[in-house]
């Protein structure tokens, strides 16, 4: 039985072109958004708007990657 484990390995062996497309594939696997061009849109101003103001601050990378690791983990 496949796990999670060897089908990330597995991926991560493919070329960068291979991994390419499997993201595109799994991407179009998955239900539509929920939500539309405007909504998000809009998400995205107020979000900046919240950085810029300083009532929230940004995260790294690496930082948003532990954060759905931990959340993955859970």
């Amino acid at each position: 039985m496949l796990t999670m484990d060897s089908i990330s390995k597995a991926a991560l062996s493919l070329g960068q072109p291979q991994r390419a497309d499997l993201v595109v594939l799994i991407m179009d696997s998955l239900s539509p958004p929920a939500w539309g061009d405007s909504e998000i849109l809009a998400e995205a101003e107020h979000r900046d708007a919240e950085i810029e103001s300083g009532e929230v601050s940004e995260m790294s990378h690496e930082e948003f990657i532990s954060g759905l690791r931990i959340a993955s983990a859970a």
